[in-house]
């Protein structure tokens, strides 16, 4: 078995959705998902001939919130060298 059979499962495929069961307080994920283009439910660990591997996408953080983690950090400064606020 080479490096490529070994990627080609359902989970790593752009068009398999994961299917969750309900709980009482929570859901939890299964085994199972749906294939968007055959529109069937398919285990995690099959395979087919529309595999297409997922789109990376890329996380961008907003400056608002570097700027508040920046604020965080200082003020953690602060009380580690004992100068308080």
């Amino acid at each position: 078995m080479n490096n490529k059979d070994k990627s080609i499962k359902c989970k790593s495929c752009r068009s398999f959705n994961k299917l969750y069961e309900k709980c009482v307080f929570s859901y939890i994920k299964t085994d199972a998902g749906i294939c968007c283009l055959d529109q069937v439910i398919v285990n995690k660990d099959s395979k087919c001939e529309f595999y297409k591997k997922r789109i990376k996408t890329e996380k961008t953080v907003p400056l608002e919130h570097i700027d508040e983690v920046i604020e965080d950090i200082k003020i953690l400064e602060r009380i580690y060298y004992n100068d308080g606020c």
